[in-house]
């Protein structure tokens, strides 16, 4: 084979490889480099190998773009889930300080009625000091009736 020849031969396979490239992807084209390299030992040549670099560049950039759009959308995530546990911490902080003053403002007022001679006491005395225990100490369980 003459050295024109030759280069007719590369052009050719490196055009082959272009459009195996567009048609069935970098996939195909490494099958078909592999089943090459098999029976030649010359391997791809250089336009060809220069193909499968760029393609194999590109697939671990992609790769690489996709991992760290996926970092960010998992810190955008955590930042709004964190917003939300704030929020929600916050608005049951509040809530229990809100309690936790009826309570002892109820056991104030038992106490007064006490001292009163009033039979009212009692009752808003207990209640208070239930209404103290749920906000302190979490929820009493309060036994069932018989079904």
């Amino acid at each position: 084979m003459t050295e024109k020849q030759h280069q007719f031969f590369l052009q050719k396979r490196s055009r082959r490889s272009k459009r195996l490239l567009k048609v069935g992807g970098p996939k195909a084209l490494l099958a078909v480099v592999a089943a090459f390299s098999r029976t030649n030992s010359f391997g791809p040549d250089p336009a060809t190998a220069k193909v499968l670099a760029e393609v194999e560049i590109h697939a671990e950039d992609a790769r690489l773009k996709g991992y760290e759009a996926t970092l960010k959308n998992r810190d955008e995530q955590n930042k709004r889930d964190d917003g939300f546990r704030r929020k929600r911490l916050n608005h049951e902080t509040a809530i229990q300080i809100m309690v936790l003053i009826a309570a002892l403002v109820g056991i104030g007022v038992g106490i007064f009625l006490y001292l009163k001679g009033k039979d009212l006491a009692g009752y808003i005395l207990l209640a208070s000091f239930i209404l103290l225990s749920n906000a302190v100490g979490g929820k009493i369980s309060m036994p069932r009736p018989p079904q």
